[in-house]
């Protein structure tokens, strides 16, 4: 697909954006959606969060446990703040008492320097959103890098069901 996006602000300056995105099929094991990271998120207002929740959650990606994610333009993220990861997992097996899900995270500079971060019990950061699906979100502060392009990287196990997942996105820190 190729995504295109004008936008113009009331003074009728115009800037445009164009992007090409993939969308793989599906595939039969483990799989993950794409990361997203972002440092602005905001509230569902009460009467929408208490609507029929679940039901928002499945149709919109970026709720998370009634929190609309609002990902930053190029993921560009200042480094004071934490960053709030999010991504949804696909094609689970077995119930979700039966899971034991933990992220290994690492953050590799443009050098290939990698900053680990301890390995990650998912338990209270996987949301049910359907009966072989979750939605993860978890925080990750950036205090100690310097500005620069990373590669954000999480591989996600399943340790009940020896299953894992990678996936990774690009970042510029601030």
């Amino acid at each position: 697909y190729q995504l295109k996006l004008a936008i113009a602000d009331e003074k009728g300056k115009v800037g445009t954006s164009e992007q090409t995105l993939s969308v793989p099929p599906m595939p039969a094991g483990l799989a993950s959606s794409s990361l997203v990271v972002s440092q602005e998120m905001t509230q569902l207002p009460d009467l929408i969060k208490n609507m029929q929740t679940k039901l928002l959650d499945e149709a919109d990606p970026l709720i998370y446990k009634g929190i609309q994610i609002l990902p930053p333009v190029g993921n560009v993220v200042r480094r004071e703040n934490p960053i709030a990861v999010f991504y949804k997992l696909y094609n689970l097996e077995g119930n979700e008492a039966g899971r034991s899900l933990t992220a290994n995270v690492q953050i590799i500079d443009e050098k290939g320097q990698v900053s680990e971060i301890p390995p990650m019990d998912l338990e209270e950061a996987a949301y049910p959103t359907g009966p072989s699906e979750v939605a993860i979100g978890f925080n990750l502060p950036l205090k100690d890098l310097p500005p620069g392009k990373y590669q954000l990287k999480v591989e996600t196990v399943d340790k009940a069901k020896n299953q894992t997942i990678t996936s990774q996105t690009e970042m510029v820190v601030q």
